[in-house]
């Protein structure tokens, strides 16, 4: 993942960013070019902020109370968190009712004040329940009644992100390893420490999913839970959210108010780095100075405790544990914290794996290689399509540096010239450049006078 800055954070809308380097013009266009294209290589690591989410609950269209609309406008206006995500059980929801929730979490989403999320809960008796987010159809077990069925749907809707809810260590066949599940399965959610316990299991088979907590309430209380899952994003809008599911920047806490950045690096939590030496980077805090932090643990395969920390009477941790990994091996490590009694902050893992291995598995994410632009130079407007659109940024930056504009994840964009305020910018030399986890693709653009 992109580094940022190492700057303590505390609470929801903090930001950790490297601000971009101002450089002078060059005094042509020809040498203009190739310092914007090291200009944006440079400046475009996203900075990150905290945002807070319940990413499971329910209406009246299926076991809860009230509905999408209320459930939107109670989390954002009196449980004050960022996200909320409606999941009603899906073999009860009708046709109308999950259209309704899919236009209610439009209809909330405010870029900079909240994001409403639409999803479903994958119930079984058998095999467990899983939430699916940001899906354009749904499924219950009436279609796909087994965990193979439902990871061959998920294929089919590529722009969804799945979740192990309050899951137990059989669940889902005992966590028997699926690629294609792995794909959608992005996170795995505790609802209290027993949830928790199971998390290496799904690790150790395989997965690749961060932690999360979240609420699951079944009345009309959105988000007003100790529980919420803690999201390291761009910014507070639907495709960052996404994007920092996607890229497993995420983080779950039994104490609404407490907080975790776990690094390796320049690597954020979700990532997956080459054996050797690891110096990690951990950073765990609650604002409210009664709740202090008794222990914090470093936790690898099977479990393990490899460093652990007793922090003293503190509501604010700074811990940079090292580890020597095999070449050949491949790990994972997670940070693990209690707060005031029993109250647990995880967060998603850092892997381990053979530097070669990485080199050849590369990212889960398919990465982008060009940016399609037409026409180029261009008068009024050019069209920009990543050439393997996913969950990433595309942005464009003006000669100075600054991201003048920012469009939404995994599509197109129409660039008429103008700046995210609509106003129109000046003829010059312009960098299109798309983030998506540590790969960036940059193009120069050239916008010419219309007199």
């Amino acid at each position: 993942m992109p580094g940022c800055g190492d700057a303590p954070a505390c609470g929801a809308g903090f930001s950790e960013s490297t601000p971009p380097t101002a450089l002078q013009s060059p005094r042509s266009t020809a040498n203009l070019l190739p310092l914007l294209l090291f200009l944006a290589l440079a400046a475009a690591a996203p900075a990150y902020e905290l945002y807070y989410g319940n990413l499971h609950s329910h209406t009246s269209y299926s076991t809860g109370a009230s509905v999408p609309r209320h459930a939107f406008a109670y989390a954002r206006d009196t449980a004050h968190i960022d996200v909320l995500a409606v999941t009603d059980h899906s073999v009860m929801l009708s046709d109308s009712e999950w259209n309704d929730t899919k236009a209610q979490a439009d209809s909330a989403t405010v870029p900079d004040s909240f994001v409403g999320l639409a999803g479903f809960e994958w119930t079984s008796p058998t095999y467990g329940h899983a939430n699916v987010l940001n899906s354009v159809d749904r499924t219950s077990i009436l279609r796909h009644p087994t965990p193979e069925l439902l990871y061959e749907w998920l294929a089919t809707e590529p722009q969804a992100r799945a979740q192990f809810n309050h899951p137990t260590a059989g669940n889902f066949r005992a966590f028997a390893y699926s690629q294609t599940g792995d794909q959608s399965f992005v996170m795995y959610e505790m609802q209290d420490t027993s949830y928790a316990a199971s998390y290496d299991v799904a690790l150790d088979s395989g997965w690749h999913a961060s932690m999360s907590a979240n609420q699951d309430n079944h009345g009309g209380n959105w988000g007003a839970a100790e529980r919420l899952t803690g999201i390291w994003a761009g910014a507070l809008a639907r495709d960052s959210i996404l994007a920092a599911l996607s890229q497993m920047r995420t983080f779950g806490t039994l104490n609404r108010n407490a907080w975790l950045r776990f690094k390796a690096g320049d690597a954020w939590m979700g990532s997956t780095v080459a054996n050797g030496q690891i110096e990690f980077d951990i950073v765990v805090a609650d604002p409210d100075s009664e709740d202090t932090i008794l222990r914090v643990e470093l936790v690898s395969n099977g479990g393990v405790v490899v460093e652990s920390l007793l922090p003293g009477d503190t509501n604010y941790v700074e811990w940079q544990p090292v580890v020597d990994t095999d070449s050949g091996a491949h790990r994972y490590f997670f940070v693990r914290a209690v707060i005031k009694d029993t109250a647990l902050v995880v967060s998603a893992p850092i892997w381990t794996e053979p530097s070669m291995a990485l080199q050849q598995r590369g990212d889960r994410i398919r990465p982008v290689r060009s940016i399609r632009v037409h026409p180029n130079p261009f008068v009024s407007a050019v069209e920009l399509r990543p050439d393997a659109p996913g969950f990433g940024t595309l942005a464009i930056y003006n000669a100075a540096g600054s991201q003048v504009r920012r469009f939404a994840a995994g599509l197109s964009g129409t660039w008429d010239g103008r700046d995210d305020r609509g106003q129109e910018l000046p003829a010059g030399a312009y960098v299109a450049c798309w983030t998506e986890g540590r790969r960036r693709s940059t193009v120069s653009l050239l916008r010419l006078s219309p007199h």
